[in-house]
Order: structure tokens, then sequence, then C-alpha cells
């Protein structure tokens, strides 16, 4: 009982900051960034960086430790028999390198920012034209969905798909591969080049995996949707180990959050995964838009000394959107037992 009154027992010590961190937070914030990223298929790190910065971890601090759930994940992601059809090894280990060399330009930039004292500021800053890009999106959305736009436009982004990887492949600056998995030929320049950039992101915000990958095997090299997303896993498994070695020698890696994290973003991401074979997101958009903009204005919050709310604003949002996505879930799934049992009637 004496062990129970004492609630020093949930804090842990994180030994760089040197300070303490009530775990329960840490693993709410796992959970939360795990359904969510699984169930839309954007991944957790864009909730989890920001998240602990808003709990009071530096951005530099925040960024090493989420790498950890982007190594963890695809580790687990990768090593699976089923992922080894359609990828392209050659594609990804080209974006790899690239990628390496872009997470260590970013992991730079950001140790100058903090050697100047900008870096909390100025990557909360990318955050929020990130965050409120995302709003914008799922509006724009949304709109085509509702005001019955989606056909119309349908056709003019296919449009456009095919048409950037037809022009950037004319850039036929040696030496020229072919990509036979993929089923495209360009120059090795323009997959390095483009991964570079994502890498410089992905080392700057602690981004990765399908958010920013996937769009640029997709809709710049013209790879097929399948092919994307499984060559892609080779980029992120590099590119996460990598993030937590080059952070962790600069000393801004908290293992024990780190380890906090990872195993409650794998539940998380089995709950999602699970969530959204059951419900569609459709209904839950406007939500998830919401609870977005939430995050963005968590950090402004926490930009101007208000973290605690900041914190509280941001687990609101994501617990909010989290209960939507499993009440979305359990309405679908006894709509599909009644009709069941209605039909052996």
């Amino acid at each position: 009982m004496e062990f129970l009154c004492n609630f020093n027992w949930i804090y842990v010590h994180l030994p760089i900051m040197d300070t303490v961190v009530a775990w329960p937070c840490l693993v709410l914030l796992g959970i939360f960034a795990g359904i969510i990223g699984s169930f839309f298929g954007m991944g957790a790190g864009w909730l989890i960086v920001p998240g602990l910065n808003v709990l009071g971890f530096p951005m530099p601090i925040a960024i090493g430790t989420g790498f950890a759930h982007m190594a963890g994940n695809s580790i687990s992601s990768f090593f699976q028999p089923s992922r080894f059809c359609d990828v392209d090894y050659k594609l990804g280990f080209i974006m790899s390198v690239g990628s390496v060399i872009g997470i260590e330009i970013g992991a730079q930039v950001v140790m100058r920012l903090e050697l100047f004292e900008l870096a909390d500021v100025s990557i909360r800053c990318m955050y929020l034209i990130f965050l409120i890009t995302i709003v914008w999106m799922i509006y724009r959305d949304y709109r085509e969905i509702v005001c019955g736009e989606g056909r119309e436009l349908h056709g003019s982004r296919n449009s456009r798909t095919a048409y950037w990887p037809k022009v950037l492949h004319k850039f036929s600056l040696a030496p020229v591969i072919h990509f036979r998995t993929s089923g495209i030929t360009c120059s090795v320049w323009l997959p390095f080049i483009v991964s570079v950039i994502a890498g410089i992101l992905t080392g700057l915000m602690g981004i990765g995996g399908s958010i920013l990958r996937i769009p640029v095997l997709v809709y710049i090299l013209g790879c097929t949707t399948l092919v994307a997303v499984r060559t892609n896993l080779i980029t992120v498994l590099i590119a996460g180990l990598y993030g937590v070695f080059t952070y962790g020698i600069k000393g801004r890696f908290e293992v024990e959050a780190a380890f906090i994290v990872l195993v409650c973003v794998g539940v998380g991401l089995k709950i999602g995964n699970v969530a959204s074979k059951y419900s569609t997101g459709c209904r839950i958009r406007p939500f998830f838009g919401v609870s977005v903009l939430c995050c963005a204005l968590a950090l402004v919050f926490k930009q101007f000394g208000y973290g605690m709310l900041g914190y509280i604003l941001f687990m609101v949002a994501l617990g909010l959107l989290c209960c939507f996505i499993m009440k979305n879930m359990g309405a679908m799934i006894m709509g599909a037992y009644r009709d069941k049992y209605k039909h052996v009637e």
C-alpha cells in the first residue's frame, strides 16, 4: 500500500535531459499515435515527435527518440515472408543511400540550430506548416467526396500522376538504369536526389515512412503502389536505424522513453490495423482534420510557454479521434453481425 500511495513509481528518469517524465503519458502517446497512424496509413512519427516536444522534450531529443519507433516497426514489418514479393531491391538500395545522406544533413542542421538556440522554434514552425498542409488536404478531399466532385477530379489526378514521371524520366544523365521490378527506366540521379531531399526532411523533423517516400515513389518515379509500399520498407528500415545511430552518438536519444514509446506504438499499430479492416476512414476524416488542427494548436501553446495546456489539448484530441475510430469499427461489426443473422432467419 505504501508503494501505491507513493506516486514516484509512475515516473521514469531520463538521463540525457536529467529529468523525470510520467511513463503513462508516454504510453498514451504511443498507443494513440500507433492507432491513428496505422488506421490512416500515415505512420506514427509525425505525431510522436510533436507529442514528445509538447510533453517537455527538446526538439532534437524528440526527433532522435522518435527514430526508435521508425526503426523498430520497420524491422518487424520488413521481416515478414509476404513482404519480400514485389520489392525493387536495386531502387531501394539507391534510395537508402540517398536517405542516409539526407538524414545526416538534416541532423547536422538541427545541431547547428540547437547551437544558436533556434532548434525548437524552427522545427515547431516546420511542423505547423506540415500539419496545416495535412488539414488542407483532408478538407479538400472531403469536400470533393461530399460535393460529388471526386469523379471529375479523379481523371485529372491520374493524368498528372502519369505526366510527371514521363517528364522526369527524360532526365537522362548517366548512368541510366532499368529497374525491372518497378518497370521504369531513368537516371540513377533521379531517385538519389529525391531520396536525399526526403532524407533531409526526415532528419530535420523525424518524419519518415509512407508519408514522405511512398508519394515520391508513386508520383515522381512512377512506381505502382504495391511496389512503392514494399520497396519503401527497405528505405525506412535503413533510414530508421541510421537516424537512431546518428542522433544517439550526438547524445540526443533517450533509451528509456524510446523503449516505452516503441512498445506502445506497436500495440497501437495492431489495433489500428484491425480497425482499418472493419471500418472506413471517410466518416472519420473530419474528426481527423480537427485532431490534426488541435495538434498544431498544441505546438503553438508550447511555443508561448503553455506546455501543459498544449499537452492536454494534444492528448484529448488524439484520444477522442481514437474513440471515434473504435466506435466506427464497433458499429460496422455490429451491423455486419445483424445482417448475417437476419439473412439466416
